[in-house]
């Protein structure tokens, strides 16, 4: 019910829709990359009971924090190997490409 309420501000301002008490679409943060959505169960329920919806300050402070959270990136250079994976294998004796962070 919360969600409902808030249904126009969240689309207006951070492109997440619901529609009909429910969670439609999310926000393009990262070209390319879409957040993993196992987490999207723990990220509505964030939603309706993490954010402070008491003030504007405070509001767009969590709803902020809340979205880096949820589209946070687990490694540096997961997009990148995202991609490779997504490209063809590579000709045979090239090595494959991946960022090594230690």
């Amino acid at each position: 019910k919360l969600l409902e309420e808030k249904a126009a501000m969240l689309e207006e301002y951070l492109s997440i829709v619901i529609r009909d008490g429910a969670l439609v679409a999310l926000p393009q943060l990262i070209d390319g990359y879409a957040p993993p959505l196992n987490a999207l169960p723990l990220f509505t329920l964030r939603l309706a009971s993490h954010v402070d919806w008491s003030a504007e300050e405070p509001c767009f402070d969590s709803l902020a924090r809340l979205l880096a959270s949820f589209y946070r990136l687990d490694r540096v250079g997961a997009v990148e190997e995202a991609e490779s994976e997504a490209a063809a294998t590579p000709a045979a004796g090239e090595a494959a490409r991946t960022p090594a962070w230690t």
